[in-house]
């Protein structure tokens, strides 16, 4: 996340909260997996009481392209 911003128990922060793209040179698609600092994954992270204040939540997003096999 680029900016700090304090999140408050019952916030849910999205993928919009950590922006990635990807693309593949072949064309295939790419798909983004989001890895929230607790492990969690998804798009989607939902702050609860476990959550210290003055905690950083980060995220990490993988990108994979899908494999294209080819009939030879």
């Amino acid at each position: 996340m680029g900016d700090r911003a304090l999140a408050r128990v019952g916030w849910s922060l999205s993928s919009s909260h950590c922006t990635a793209s990807a693309s593949d040179v072949d064309g295939d698609s790419v798909s983004l997996t989001y890895t929230w600092s607790d492990g969690s994954t998804g798009t989607t992270y939902a702050v609860t009481d476990a959550d210290d204040p003055g905690d950083a939540i980060t995220c990490t997003v993988r990108a994979a392209a899908s494999v294209r096999q080819l009939g030879l």
